[in-house]
Formats: C-alpha cells, sequence, structure tokens
C-alpha cells in the first residue's frame, strides 16, 4: 500500500494539486487498488475525528480576528503607530511593514492574513514612494512569515494538537525567534536601503506621534492580553481566540469602521479560510492513519534498531 500511497502523493504535488486534495486522493486511491474498500467507511470517520477537537477551535477564531482587524481598522493604525516609530530610519517603509508584521502576528497569528492586511496597506504606499515593486511585495512576503512565529500562531495550534504538546509552551518556543526575525529583516532592509541610496525620511512630531499613540495603544493590548492570559494558565489557546475575536469586534466597533455588511463579508471569508486549513488537517489526519495501518513508524524502528542499539554511535 505505501508505495502507491507515496507514487500517488508526490504525482498530484507534481502536477500542481493543493496539498489538501493530494493527500486525500493518494488515500482514497490507495485503498481502492489495494482492495480495502471496507476501510472506505472509516475514512470518513477518521476525518471527522480529526476536526473534533477543543484546541483546534482556536483556528477559525484566530482566523475571524485576522479579518476583523483587516475590515475594522486596526491595521491602519498598526501601520500609523510603526510608521512613527521606525518610519524616520533609512528604508522607513520597509521596517514599518515589519514592524506592523510583527504587531499583527501578536493577534491574529496568521502568514495571510498579516499579508492580506499589511500588504493592502503599506505595498501601494512603498511602491507611490519610491520603492521598486519586488522591494515592496518581498518584505511584505517575509515580514508574513513571522504571523506564525510570533504567539498566537495558528500554525502552533495544530502543531500542538496533532503531536498532544503543550500550545502554550510552543507559543513561548515561537516568541524569542519571532523577534530575532524581525530584528533580522529590519537590517537587511537598513543594508539594503544603504545600498540602494534610499532617502532618510523626516522623523515624526510630537504631535504625530501621540496621535499615533492614541489611536494605536488599544490594538497593542490584545498581544499583552493574549500572551500573558495563554502564559500564566488563566485561559487556554482556545479561550484566547475568543477574547482576540471579542477584543477586535470592540474595536471595529469602537472605531465605526465595521457594519452589518462588513461583518458578513467578514464571517464568509473567516468560514472559507477556515474550511481550507481544517480540510487540510482532516486529509493529513487520513493520510497518517494509512501510514500507521501499515506499521511504517515501526519499521523504520526496527531498521534503525538493526543498524546499531548504542545511542551514542553515529
Amino acid at each position: 500500500m505505501l508505495p502507491i500511497l507515496f507514487l500517488a502523493f508526490f504525482a498530484l504535488m507534481a502536477v500542481g494539486a493543493p496539498i489538501a486534495i493530494a493527500l486525500g486522493a493518494s488515500t482514497l486511491l490507495t485503498l481502492v487498488v489495494n482492495g480495502h474498500t471496507d476501510m472506505l467507511l472509516m475514512l470518513p470517520q477518521k476525518m471527522m475525528t480529526a476536526l473534533d477537537s477543543f484546541p483546534l477551535m482556536a483556528v477559525p477564531l484566530f482566523i475571524l480576528t485576522g479579518q476583523l482587524m483587516n475590515n475594522g481598522g486596526i491595521t491602519r493604525r498598526i501601520v500609523r503607530l510603526s510608521n512613527v516609530i521606525v518610519g524616520h530610519v533609512r528604508g522607513g517603509l520597509s521596517h514599518v511593514n515589519v514592524v506592523a508584521s510583527m504587531i499583527f502576528a501578536g493577534i491574529s497569528g496568521s502568514a495571510t492574513a498579516d499579508t492580506a492586511g499589511i500588504g493592502s496597506v503599506l505595498i501601494p504606499a512603498m511602491i507611490e514612494d519610491g520603492y521598486e515593486e519586488d522591494w515592496a511585495v518581498g518584505i511584505t512576503a517575509a515580514s508574513s512569515t513571522i504571523g506564525p512565529i510570533i504567539p498566537p500562531s495558528i500554525l502552533m495550534v495544530i502543531y500542538g494538537f496533532m503531536t498532544q504538546l503543550s500550545i502554550a509552551k510552543l507559543f513561548l518556543a515561537g516568541l524569542v525567534p519571532g523577534i530575532i526575525i524581525g530584528l533580522a529583516l529590519i537590517a537587511a532592509g537598513y543594508i539594503l536601503a544603504v545600498k540602494r541610496g534610499q532617502a532618510r525620511k523626516a522623523r515624526a512630531s510630537l504631535k504625530q506621534m501621540l496621535l499615533a499613540l492614541k489611536d494605536g495603544w488599544p490594538p497593542l493590548l490584545a498581544p499583552l492580553i493574549i500572551i500573558g492570559g495563554i502564559t500564566t494558565g488563566v485561559f487556554t489557546a482556545t479561550e484566547a481566540g475568543v477574547i482576540a475575536a471579542v477584543y477586535a469586534l470592540i474595536l471595529g466597533l469602537v472605531y465605526r469602521e465595521l457594519n452589518f455588511r462588513n461583518l458578513i463579508e467578514v464571517v464568509f471569508t473567516s468560514a472559507v479560510n477556515t474550511t481550507v486549513v481544517l480540510f487540510i488537517v482532516a486529509c493529513a489526519s487520513s493520510f497518517g492513519w494509512v501510514i500507521g495501518y501499515e506499521q511504517l513508524p515501526m519499521t523504520l524502528v526496527g531498521i534503525l534498531n538493526s543498524i546499531t542499539t548504542n545511542p551514542h554511535r553515529g
């Protein structure tokens, strides 16, 4: 079964099939070709069981949070605050992009939401300010990868669920690396700005700083509440998703950026994005079920043990 499973999976990936389709279709094909039609009835059950999890409920909640931020005016305020902090440094908008992504990551936990929110605001602004298109798009794509690293992280929620690891500990493990990546991107942007002769912008006035801080400090509270609550054990990652979504909704209403039409669009987009993510999880679970049924992990352990039983030998 396993040769057919992996050959079908890599063949589908080679022709450009989505990862979920490649996982699910290769599993289905393997069962049919090997005559395990009785196991086909168990396939939907395995997929549904994989999604029947309290920690996984955090995924749609953080996706919803990201959409609420993008449509509720929170993203623009984060960008404005980031601009008064680092906008005067050479390559300013590039650094604003990174700092805004780091703040955004601490609320949404999604690279997709980060790219959509920050990119829609900063890519046109950077191009209009004289930045090359490849620079604007490249730094947005690179900085958005911080989204799944700085807590809360949708990928860490899924990884913790699949591996039975503590999601709170995974969040803590991602905090410092996420900050380091952000600082490295800022350094790279500065070097590139010097190399390309990018002009330095004027520092924001005290009045501009105070106005940006007035509008920007409420979103800054969200990462502190979420990360602090999870690490201190006040609430779980799933409960943090509820708090983040409600907080983003309240801010959007306070800023008067959200209305009934916006909310319908936010819910619909969040539902579509959630379906994509959870469908991948379900198909991956069925794929892993077939691998486990064929006892591939035990076979690999046996192969490694046949080479040596001494844990200190290379």
